[in-house]
């Protein structure tokens, strides 16, 4: 798993199966504490910058009225 770009994580995964045969899909990294609290200190002092916004913005079809 990454949190802001930096690859974290240990051995610790979840298990991933199919529902309706049980069989092992994959795994997906199982997060600490910490590293919630890390990703969530990080995403709360993100900042987009406007004109990032401005372009993504542009992206979107005009709104009819």
């Amino acid at each position: 798993m990454r949190i802001a770009g930096e690859r974290v994580g240990g051995a610790r995964v979840i298990e991933v199966r199919n529902p309706y045969t049980g069989a092992l899909v994959g795994t997906v990294p199982k997060a600490t504490v910490g590293d919630v609290r890390r990703a969530f200190a990080i995403a709360g002092g993100y900042r987009a910058e406007a004109h990032a916004l401005r372009a993504r913005a542009n992206l979107l079809p005009a709104r009819r009225r």
